[in-house]
């Protein structure tokens, strides 16, 4: 995932983490859970840092979850969250991005933005 300051001003201590909102590995979706994406998992790699405008920064999902033994995502809701601060008037903020993966049909899976 690529994290990108598309906005007017810096952002200082920009740091992202993953939510996990639903069953990882699961077939189907419960389509009665609303994620809350309460739990936030990170890596030491992933920040904080400081992006002027137009700055960016890539985090990698395996820094955090690879599913061991071989074994495959067929089913996650999950969200990378970034926290971030506007300088000067030191305001935190707070965006969710919302995810869920799918397996296709030529096995491989994808991520598709809920949003």
């Amino acid at each position: 995932m690529t994290i990108t300051n598309t906005g007017y001003m810096p952002a200082d201590t920009v740091a992202p983490s993953l939510a996990i909102g639903q069953g990882i590995g699961h077939d189907t979706p419960d389509l009665n859970v609303v994620p809350s994406y309460e739990s936030e998992l990170t890596s030491p790699q992933w920040g904080p840092r400081d992006l002027s405008k137009d700055d960016r920064f890539t985090v990698a999902l395996d820094d955090i979850f690879l599913p061991s033994g071989g074994a495959t995502i067929v089913y996650a809701d999950m969200a990378i969250v970034i926290r971030y601060e506007i300088p000067i008037i030191h305001l935190k903020q707070k965006k969710i991005f919302p995810f869920i993966s799918r397996k296709q049909t030529n096995g491989k899976v994808y991520w598709y933005s809920k949003k």
